[in-house]
């Protein structure tokens, strides 16, 4: 071969070599460039990001504090109505109690509702606004929105109601419940389940064998006691009744 083509093919490598490091070098370059613009997008996306976290963080505190006092403020609103309404009933004659804790209202309904309170009184700030409270019975759980001005006559009334119906569901119940009878076999039947009206000679000695025998024990007596339609011979014993006396089991 001849010398002086070996030295240009020998020239021609070295260029060769030469380019492929120089596309090499541009290569990584490039890939160092592109390195870097991701890094700096994903630098500013979440320089982005945070700040707008930042900002809803802060508007969701901003509306957390407004509602915060809005609330603490219709509350205070309530009590101070609750308290001039507490007085008014009061003045009137009426027995009240404000529960201003800190409890849910299911445990304060159900609380009282235990104790015996015959009517409770809900005032939220619609019924403020609207001039009115909701009353709610003990006995029925009845529901009645009812007007501020004249309250205390409503809940009067309102109480007579619930009298008067409670004696009238216990009237009915004790007299679903009695039986007037004049055979002692009748008897036991009949306080087996409720009471037993019968003509009773009056002695102890005689109950107590009564007591014995079925667990019944005197009630109470009538006051409209007729021999004659009621008859004159003791339910137990055959002596001269006294009494038409109600005998019943005690619980």
């Amino acid at each position: 071969m001849n010398t002086g083509i070996v030295v240009v093919l020998l020239s021609l490598g070295v260029v060769c070599v030469v380019l492929g490091l120089l596309l090499l070098s541009l290569r990584r370059d490039n890939a160092r460039l592109s390195d870097e613009r991701a890094a700096a997008d994903e630098a500013r996306r979440l320089a982005e990001e945070s700040r707008r976290v930042s900002e809803e963080k802060s508007a969701a505190a901003e509306i957390e504090i407004r509602t915060l006092v809005e609330r603490s403020t219709l509350a205070q609103a309530r009590l101070e109505a609750a308290n001039a309404l507490l007085d008014r009933l009061k003045a009137a004659g009426i027995r009240m109690k404000l529960d201003d804790t800190e409890q849910s209202a299911g445990w304060k309904f159900n609380q009282w509702e235990m104790k015996g309170v015959p009517v409770r009184i809900e005032l939220g700030p619609k019924d403020i606004e609207n001039n009115q409270a909701v009353l709610v019975r003990r006995d029925t759980h009845e529901k009645q929105f009812v007007s501020l001005d004249g309250l205390a006559d409503t809940i009067k009334a309102l109480l007579d109601d619930i009298h008067v119906s409670m004696f009238n569901r216990a009237l009915a119940h004790r007299e679903s419940h009695t039986q007037e009878v004049r055979d002692f076999g009748d008897f036991m039947e009949a306080v087996k389940t409720g009471f037993a009206k019968a003509p009773w000679c009056g002695e102890r000695e005689c109950e107590d064998e009564i007591k014995a025998i079925t667990g019944a024990t005197t009630r109470c007596y009538t006051l409209d006691y007729d021999p004659e339609a009621h008859g004159d011979t003791c339910i137990f014993c055959g002596k001269k009744a006294k009494h038409l006396m109600y005998f019943g089991k005690a619980y």
